[in-house]
C-alpha cells in the first residue's frame, strides 16, 4: 500500500498538483481512503464506489489473505481466461447481465485485456487482506467523501453505511437499478450524484 501511495503522490508532484479530487472503484476506493488516511494535505475530496474501509477482524483478514494467494496461484497456472470466467461468474457481478449480451461481451474482453502476472501481484499486494485495514482512522478524516453503492448491492450498502457513520464528513449515494460496479451499470445516474457532490464540494474546499 505504501508504495502506491508513494506512487500517486509522485504523480501528483510530476503534474505540478499540491493535492486533488480522487475517485475510486473497489480496490481503486480503498486506495483513496487510504490517501485520506495518511496523506489528507494530498486530498481535497474523494468519491469511493462500492468500497470498504479493509478487514477489520484479524482472522477474517488471514483468510482472505489465504483466499487471495490461492487465486492468484490459479491465476499463473490457468491463465487470464480461466480468471475472468470466474471473476464474471461471481455473485458480485450477476447484476451487469441485466446490460445485455454485447455489454456483457465488452466487459469480459476488457478484463481478457489484462495480463496474469499484473493481476496475481494485485491480489497479493493489494487484495482488500493485504492492505492494512483503516477503521481506527476514520473519525480523523476530515475531507469530504461520497460514498456510492448500488441500490442492490446488499453487502457493500451495509458497509457504506457503517463508514458514513464513522466518517466525519461522509455522505452516502445510493444508484438506483445497480449493482456492485454502479459506474458500469448506470453510467448516467452514477454521473450525475458524483457531480451532484461535486457541486457542494469543490468550490468549498478551496481546490
Amino acid at each position: 500500500r505504501a508504495n502506491c501511495l508513494h506512487q500517486l503522490c509522485m504523480a501528483l508532484e510530476q503534474l505540478g498538483v499540491r493535492r486533488a479530487h480522487w475517485l475510486g472503484y473497489s480496490m481503486g476506493a480503498r486506495v483513496c481512503l487510504s490517501l485520506c488516511a495518511a496523506q489528507p494535505e494530498r486530498v481535497c475530496s474523494a468519491v469511493l464506489v462500492g468500497g470498504s474501509a479493509g478487514i477489520e477482524d484479524d482472522v477474517l483478514r488471514r483468510r482472505r489473505v489465504a483466499e487471495d494467494r490461492a487465486l492468484a496461484r490459479r491465476l499463473s497456472e490457468r491463465g487470464i481466461e480461466d480468471f475472468v470466467e470466474y471473476w464474471m461468474a461471481l455473485p458480485l457481478f450477476a447484476s451487469q447481465r441485466r446490460l445485455g449480451d454485447a455489454h456483457w461481451q465488452s466487459l469480459r474482453e476488457q478484463r481478457l485485456s489484462n495480463r496474469a502476472e499484473a493481476l496475481a501481484a494485485s491480489l497479493i499486494g493489494m487484495g482488500c487482506g493485504a492492505m492494512p485495514p483503516l477503521h481506527a482512522a476514520l473519525p480523523a478524516i476530515d475531507r469530504p467523501l461520497c460514498l456510492v453503492v448500488g441500490e442492490s448491492d446488499t453487502k457493500f450498502r451495509v458497509i457504506a453505511e457503517v463508514l458514513q457513520a464513522r466518517l466525519p464528513r461522509a455522505e452516502l449515494a445510493v444508484v438506483q437499478g445497480a449493482g456492485h460496479a454502479a459506474h458500469v451499470e448506470r453510467p448516467q445516474l452514477f454521473v450525475s450524484r458524483v457531480r451532484q457532490f461535486y457541486q457542494r464540494h469543490v468550490v468549498l474546499s478551496g481546490c
